[in-house]
This record gives structure tokens, C-alpha cells and sequence, in this order.
């Protein structure tokens, strides 16, 4: 059943069960995209330059499962190009810093981007990456470091694809904690069962509304993300 499951049929049902199976799961908390321009079907595609950067630096830097989907990719670079965002956290750094710096030079408004990493070796490949492409690798920093220094910034968009899952869900609260009314919260590899829970585990508390990005997301990987909201008084009526 293998050749199936990798059909392209098969990919639909495998891809409408997950979409049921999140819906049941995030329960009261979870909100259609039907409705949600930004997050409709990307209009505003990446360009070739990002296409044929992203090609480069799965095949010299990292590998097609461990840097974020081009889907994912495409879903961002909509966003951005969507909210115009004034500052951006880039939690696990690797080619979404490149995106984001990359829409960093073309924006009219200026854009902070602030790129953090649990690992100093990928940061330092990430700021050699960034260097090759002639964009801005200041505001690149560990993760303790970004934790004491930037506590009261006010973001945006945040990307949470910070190291690997048990770190993932540990940082999870402090990284929510950074969210204001504004803010839109990313947060990818949600197949991950571990995480998706920790996910789950935080809504109630920190009073957000979770968007299933499977639609949109979703890889030959099997990987998605999901996107997150504070929710507010008008949502709870609607």
C-alpha cells in the first residue's frame, strides 16, 4: 500500500483525515480558515530568487526533511507580504532567516528581524548563509540570550521551529508569553505528537484561538503547521 499512500489520492485522504483529526482535537479553541484572508491559499508566491535559493541550500546546507517545507515557505512569504510586519521572531534559524531577511530588503517599511537558535553552530551557519546573500545578519542570537534581552519586544509574527521537539515544548510557555493582540504565532512540525499536545495543553490559559494549517502546509513529509491567535471578547461571541 506504500505506492498509494504516496499517490496523489492518496495524499488527499491522508491529508483530510489529519485536517478532521486536528479539528476534533483543538475542540472549542480551533477556528475554520474559511474566512481568514491571510490565510487563504498564498497569493503572493515566492519569486525565483527564493525558489532557486531554497533548491541551493537544501542541497548544500541542509536536507529536504529538516528545513522547513517550501510550503511552509510560500505560506510566509504570503503573510509577509500580507501584514507588512514591523518585527519579526525567527525562533530556529536556517532558510526561513534568509526568507525573512530577504523580505527584510525588499520591504518598503522598515522590518527588525530577530533570528534566534539553540545550537551556536547552526546560528553561525545561518550568519555565514546570510553573508553569501548579501542580507543583514545582525540581530542573530542564542536562545538565552534572546530570553533575557528581548522579554518585552512585541512581534508580529513569530516562526517556532526552535530545535527539537523536547526544547520545543519546554521554551513553548515563555515563547507564548512574547505574543500581544497582534501577533501571529507559527508554529511548525505539528504531526509531531509530543508537541501537538503541548500545543493543545496551552490554549486554555493563554486564551488563543488555533488555526489548522494543514490545508496549506502539509508535505510529502507528512509535516504541517498550525498558526495561533490571542483571542479576544468578539472572537468568544462569534
Amino acid at each position: 500500500m506504500k505506492w498509494f499512500k504516496q499517490s496523489a489520492i492518496g495524499q488527499y485522504i491522508i491529508k483530510a483525515r489529519i485536517i478532521a483529526a486536528n479539528q476534533k482535537e483543538m475542540g472549542d479553541y480551533g477556528r475554520s480558515l474559511r474566512g481568514l484572508s491571510l490565510a487563504e491559499s498564498p497569493k503572493s508566491k515566492p519569486d525565483s530568487i527564493i525558489e532557486s535559493t531554497y533548491q541551493e541550500y537544501v542541497g548544500s546546507i541542509s536536507t529536504a526533511d529538516k528545513v522547513i517545507s517550501y510550503e511552509l515557505v510560500a505560506f510566509l512569504w504570503h503573510i509577509l507580504q500580507t501584514i507588512k510586519p514591523k518585527l519579526v521572531i525567527d525562533l530556529g534559524s536556517g532558510f526561513s532567516s534568509y526568507l525573512f531577511r530577504y523580505y527584510q530588503s525588499t520591504a518598503v517599511e522598515p522590518c527588525r528581524v530577530i533570528s534566534c537558535d539553540d545550537s551556536e553552530h547552526w546560528l553561525e551557519r545561518t550568519h555565514h548563509f546570510l553573508r553569501t546573500k548579501h542580507l543583514s545578519s545582525d540581530d542573530l542570537m542564542l536562545w538565552d540570550t534572546f530570553i533575557t534581552q528581548c522579554n518585552n519586544e512585541s512581534p508580529d509574527l513569530i516562526l517556532d521551529d526552535l530545535g527539537q521537539i523536547p526544547a520545543r515544548i519546554k521554551t513553548l510557555p515563555q515563547i507564548l508569553s512574547l505574543t500581544r493582540p497582534q501577533t501571529l504565532t507559527i508554529i511548525d512540525d505539528l504531526h509531531k505528537y509530543q508537541l501537538r499536545r503541548s500545543v493543545l495543553g496551552q490554549l486554555p490559559s493563554m486564551k488563543y484561538h488555533v488555526y489548522d494549517l494543514t490545508p496549506i502546509t502539509y508535505d510529502h513529509f507528512g509535516r504541517y503547521a498550525w498558526m495561533m491567535t490571542l483571542r479576544n471578547t468578539n472572537d468568544d461571541h462569534n
